[in-house]
């Protein structure tokens, strides 16, 4: 039997969709799902809300802006990642160098190394702002909250490395303690902001390839259908599954929660497009999250 041109179709929507949500994994409003007695989800006013309506408003005007800044997006995303990874030779350097320094020049080794860190992290962080303000697909008040939150590190790094180098560090537990404030008070929600602007970025891929997903089905017979209906099930309920980790307040529950969905979305894209024996396309992604994919050492290392 043929393949259906529409689910040709889908199935190369999706192989474009799948290379931007694996960029993903190294990234319209959230709200607290309700329902109703029968099931039905409800509004935070209590009224029936129809998740097709509101995947349609997600989308509109998406993959238009996702084409325009798609160059100078992924430009950037390149340029964040090969800083980043600069920025851990900086440090596996550091490392080294303070291993053969005495008592007397190991603090001193330490400020300069700590304050090249900063310079790396404050140059990553000007271009994920960027990032962040040109990529599509993220509610304004997503967006918003990301760049306050970029913003907000920005300038505490900056007070740092100017106190550095007006020498208002006089000790090793000065320095850590400067480090603790800004982990505390300045990384982590950044860490949570940024969680969730890559979580919003994916429900709308995911909006997208729903609402393509409708009118195929609508077209098609329930035996023909039917791998495409278990595949908008699996969409629809990872869609959930981002909905609450978009809602969580600290960093570890939404990161839980992205890195759920991402697991689960990859297996039901591998269980789709083999069946459909559609090859992905090879150029045209657009990029995604400003995080880049990097070993897990690589990964584990920016977060200290």
């Amino acid at each position: 039997m043929s393949t259906s041109p529409c689910f040709i179709r889908f199935g190369m929507i999706l192989s474009v969709a799948t290379l931007c949500i694996t960029a993903i994994l190294t990234t319209g409003s959230s709200f607290a799902e309700n329902t109703s007695e029968t099931g039905a989800l409800l509004s935070e006013s209590g009224a029936l809300r129809d998740p097709a309506l509101e995947r349609s408003a997600r989308v509109e005007g998406f993959i238009k802006q996702a084409r325009v800044t798609k160059k100078e997006t992924d430009t950037l995303r390149t340029q964040v990642r090969d800083r980043r990874l600069k920025r851990i030779a900086h440090s596996e350097e550091c490392r080294k160098q303070m291993r053969k320094e005495n008592r007397d020049s190991l603090f001193p080794m330490t400020l300069n190394c700590l304050r090249g860190d900063l310079m790396f992290n404050l140059d990553i962080l000007r271009k994920e702002r960027t990032f962040v303000e040109k990529a599509a697909g993220v509610p304004d008040l997503v967006r918003q909250t990301a760049l306050s939150a970029i913003d907000a590190l920005s300038d505490a790094i900056t007070a740092v490395i100017d106190g550095i180098d007006t020498g208002v560090y006089a000790s090793a537990a000065e320095l850590t303690e400067a480090k603790k404030n800004l982990m505390e008070r300045y990384r982590s929600p950044y860490w949570t902001a940024m969680t969730q602007f890559r979580t919003e970025r994916l429900q709308t891929w995911i909006a997208h390839l729903l609402v393509q997903a409708d009118p195929i089905l609508a077209s098609v017979s329930e035996g023909s259908g039917a791998l495409l209906k278990t595949f908008e099930a699996c969409l629809m309920q990872e869609e959930k599954t981002l909905t609450a980790a978009s809602a969580a307040t600290d960093h570890a529950s939404a990161e839980a929660g992205l890195a759920k969905a991402q697991t689960a979305l990859a297996a039901c894209v591998r269980a789709f497009l083999p069946a459909k024996k559609i090859e992905p396309p090879k150029e045209e992604a657009v990029s995604s999250s400003s995080a880049p994919t990097l070993p897990r050492r690589v990964l584990l290392h920016q977060r200290r």
